[in-house]
């Protein structure tokens, strides 16, 4: 099993795990880190019967999507990420957004901390990456903790080409959706993001990265290598999200 260092820094588009205590700088000016909380409110709403009471938000990173659900839906939240720093961060953010009694956080590897957990309702994977595996087993290890009508809301990307080449570390459309139904799930709905309207956002996000990278830099001339090297994994993520993936929010439900 990957190191959870090394896993953590890789699902924020990192690849040396020295960048691991410096993200939580690097990342200080947001809340919400990659999938959009009001999405996922917004398909919970439309599509899961009122009266749910227990989700986990796996690698829940500052706790913007467990917040929201605990304000919008009145509902209990176990939310797990592996970095401490957004633990804190989301605690905050739950007692500023006055969920705290709703809202459990703590520190750990999901990938082990899933092996214990059981009785959910909705489990939210929000932009993890392949942290539980690819999305087939992952959603075959979610299935295990969630309830016999189960719902799992997921933010993820399959590859635009429709061929299998060996250097596409994403799955076809095709069969990314195989891997779903045969882990036992049907798409209730999903919400394809359109990435050109994002970039106004990226170029945020961007700006606001290269300035704690710069600061850090500057703190730390040794590793500007591995600042630079950050920044440069970001853009490329960014143009890969815009021309080379479909992006989406999906919904899906455990079949009965």
């Amino acid at each position: 099993m990957k190191d959870v260092i090394l896993s953590v820094v890789d699902s924020l588009d990192g690849k040396n795990p020295e960048l691991y205590s410096y993200l939580p700088y690097i990342l200080q000016d947001f809340t919400e880190i990659g999938a959009d909380p009001e999405v996922m409110v917004q398909l919970t709403k439309k599509h899961i019967p009122a009266g749910f009471l227990q989700i986990a938000d796996l690698g829940c990173g500052k706790g913007a999507i467990s917040v929201a659900m605990a304000k919008e839906f009145n509902c209990n939240v176990t939310g797990i990420d592996a970095m401490p720093d957004f633990i804190e961060s989301a605690k905050e953010f739950a007692k500023k957004e006055e969920v705290s009694e709703k809202c459990k956080f703590f520190t750990g590897d999901i990938r082990t901390e899933i092996l214990s957990l059981k009785g959910f309702d909705l489990v939210v994977l929000g932009a993890i990456g392949n942290v539980l595996g690819n999305v087939g087993e992952t959603l075959t290890k979610v299935q295990k903790i969630l309830n016999p009508d189960g719902y799992v809301l997921l933010d993820d990307a399959w590859s635009k080409q429709t061929d299998n080449r060996a250097d596409n570390i994403f799955p076809t459309e095709t069969a990314y959706f195989s891997m779903i139904a045969d882990a036992g799930f049907k798409v209730v709905e999903m919400d394809v993001a359109d990435m050109a309207d994002h970039s106004g956002q990226e170029n945020i996000m961007m700006g606001c990265m290269q300035t704690r990278c710069d600061e850090l830099a500057v703190q730390h001339p040794q590793l500007n290598h591995i600042f630079n090297q950050y920044i440069q994994n970001q853009r490329h993520e960014f143009n890969m999200m815009k021309f080379d993936l479909t992006c989406a929010t999906l919904l899906l439900k455990r079949n009965s």
